[in-house]
C-alpha cells in the first residue's frame, strides 16, 4: 500500500527577494568572488562512491521512510546560475506515490550537501514516471519537498503554475519524516500572502538563510535552465542565406549569454515553436503565427528580410534576437488565450504590453510606471548582455557596454516606456536612433542630430569571411 502524505497544518512562507537585472550583474560579482570557497561541483566518481555507500548502510537499517532506488546511469551535471560550478543530479525513487524524485549534490562552504528533491504535484497534475516534468515545467503546480536521503523533511518550496511563490516553514526545529507529509489539502489562496517570484529565479551565490535554503534555490535554477534549453532546441531555421544561419548559430553558442539564459533572465517558463526563415520584406524581420486560420498556438514563424543587405552581423543579431523575444511574448499571450482570453494581438509594443502585465512584480509600492521600466530594463539587459557576447566574445564581461544597451532599447522603439524614457528631442534618444541605422546601413551616420555613430559589426560579406 502506499504511504500517504499529510500536511502540516502550520506554514511561514518565507519570501526569496528577486531581483533586477541591475542587481544580476552585482550578484554575478559577488558570486565569482566567493565560488572559491562557497561553492564546489561534487564529481561523478565522489557522487557515485557516496551514494553506494549509503545504499549500503540503508540496506542494513530499518529506521529510514522508505528505501531509496538510485538510478545511477542518469548521473549529470548542471550548470547552476551565476557559478561555474555545478550542480550534481541523479534520479531517484522512493516508492511514494505520485512522487518524482531526484538527489542533489554540491560542496557548501567546504561542506558535502546531499538532499532529495522531491516534487509533489497537486491533484490532478500527475507526472508520475512520464519524463515529462521538465517540459511541463511552466505549468506545475504542487510542492517540491526537499528532505535528507532518510525522507526527513527541510525545506517545501510551493510552486502555482510554475512560479515559485516561497517556502514554506514547518514549526518547530525538529526535522518531518515525508511519509507525514502531504500537499492536501493544497493552500488556500488566502494562505498565498506574498506575491510570486518570477519564473526562472536564479542561484544567487551568497545571502541564503541555510546550505539547504541554497540547495532550494539551485533546484529552482536547474528546472528553469532545462526550460529555456527546451524552447532554443525549438527554435528551427529554414532557408537562411549563410549569414544569417551563421548568426543565428553564434547566438545559440554564446557561452555565458545565449538565447537560452536570455529567455531565462526574461523569465521564460513555457516551450513553444520559433521557424526562422528569410524571403522579401519591407521590415529588417517579423514574427507571426505560423498558421493564421485557426491560429496555431505556440506555433510561430519569423522571416527575417532579405533586403537589408548591408547591415551588419551585429544588426543581424539584434533583430533575431528581439524576434526571438516577439515570439515569447506571443507564447505568454497564448497562455493567457488557454484560459478563454480574447482575440490575438500581433504588434510587438502591444505584446510587450502583455509580458508587462504578467511578469511585472505586484504590489503597493510597484506604479505602472515603475512596472514598464523595471520590465524594460530586464528587456533590455538581456537582449544587451547577448548582443555584447555576440560581437566581442568575451563571456566574462560583468557590465554592459552602452553601445549594446542602445540597440537593444531600440527593440523598444514605439512603445509607450521608450518614449517615455527617451523623449522627443533628447540626447539618448538620438544616440539610440543613430545606433540603429548606422549598424543597420553599415556606415556611419548622424540622421537623428546629436552625435555621430559608427558601426561595430562588420557587413554580412566580411563577417563569413572571418569565420
Amino acid at each position: 500500500m502506499k504511504k500517504q502524505f499529510l500536511m502540516p497544518v502550520f506554514f511561514t512562507l518565507v519570501l526569496f527577494c528577486s531581483c533586477d537585472d541591475g542587481e544580476v550583474v552585482q550578484t554575478e560579482n559577488a558570486a565569482v568572488n566567493t565560488d572559491e570557497n562557497h561553492l564546489k561541483t561534487v564529481s561523478a566518481t565522489e557522487s557515485v562512491t557516496f551514494l553506494k555507500d549509503f545504499q549500503q548502510q540503508q540496506s542494513t537499517q530499518k529506521n529510514a521512510n522508505f528505501n531509496l532506488t538510485i538510478d545511477f546511469q542518469s548521473i549529470e551535471q548542471i550548470d547552476i546560475t551565476d557559478t561555474d560550478a555545478k550542480l550534481t543530479v541523479v534520479k531517484a525513487e522512493t516508492g511514494l506515490d505520485n512522487v518524482d524524485s531526484s538527489i542533489l549534490q554540491i560542496r557548501i562552504n567546504g561542506e558535502l550537501q546531499t538532499v532529495l528533491f522531491n516534487l509533489i504535484p497537486e491533484e490532478g497534475f500527475n507526472n508520475k514516471k512520464t519524463g515529462k516534468v521538465i517540459e511541463r515545467y511552466g505549468e506545475f503546480s504542487g510542492a517540491v519537498v526537499v528532505t535528507d536521503l532518510r525522507g526527513a523533511v527541510l525545506n517545501d518550496f510551493i510552486y502555482k503554475s510554475g512560479n515559485l511563490l516561497g517556502e514554506v516553514k514547518s514549526p518547530g526545529p525538529d526535522p518531518i519524516p515525508l511519509n507525514n507529509v502531504n500537499v492536501y489539502p493544497k493552500p488556500k489562496i488566502t494562505d498565498i500572502i506574498f506575491p510570486y517570484i518570477k519564473p526562472g529565479y536564479r542561484f544567487r551565490g551568497e545571502g541564503s538563510p541555510t546550505n539547504y535554503a541554497s540547495m532550494g534555490v539551485a533546484f529552482a535554477s536547474y528546472y528553469a535552465t532545462a526550460m529555456v534549453n527546451e524552447i532554443e532546441k525549438r527554435i528551427t531555421d529554414k532557408n537562411l542565406t549563410p549569414c544569417q544561419k551563421a548568426v543565428l548559430e553564434k547566438l545559440k553558442a554564446n557561452k555565458n549569454v545565449d538565447i537560452a539564459r536570455m529567455l531565462a533572465r526574461l523569465g521564460a517558463n513555457s516551450p513553444y515553436t520559433l521557424n526562422i526563415t528569410t524571403g522579401d520584406f519591407k521590415e529588417p524581420a517579423t514574427t507571426r503565427y505560423t498558421q493564421k486560420s485557426p491560429i496555431s498556438r505556440f506555433d510561430y514563424t519569423t522571416i527575417i528580410s532579405n533586403d537589408y543587405t548591408d547591415r551588419t552581423a551585429l544588426s543581424l543579431a539584434g533583430n533575431i534576437l528581439h524576434e526571438v523575444v516577439h515570439a515569447y511574448f506571443f507564447s505568454l499571450q497564448d497562455q493567457v488565450a488557454a484560459q478563454g482570453s480574447s482575440a490575438p494581438l500581433t504588434e510587438f509594443p502591444a505584446l510587450f504590453e502583455v509580458y508587462i502585465q504578467q511578469k511585472a512584480p505586484k504590489g503597493a509600492w510597484m506604479t505602472p510606471d515603475l512596472q514598464h521600466k523595471q520590465m524594460a530594463e530586464t528587456y533590455v539587459n538581456a537582449i544587451a548582455a547577448a548582443l555584447q557576447e555576440f560581437q566581442t566574445g568575451n563571456s566574462a564581461a560583468t557590465s554592459i557596454k552602452q553601445e549594446y544597451l542602445d540597440l537593444a532599447w531600440g527593440g523598444l522603439y514605439k512603445t509607450p516606456v521608450f518614449d517615455q524614457t527617451f523623449p522627443e528631442g533628447s540626447a539618448d534618444r538620438s544616440r539610440i536612433l543613430n545606433r540603429l541605422i548606422c549598424e543597420q546601413q553599415g556606415i556611419d551616420t548622424q540622421n537623428h542630430g546629436g552625435e555621430r555613430q559608427y558601426p561595430l559589426g562588420s557587413k554580412c560579406d566580411d563577417y563569413i569571411k572571418s569565420k
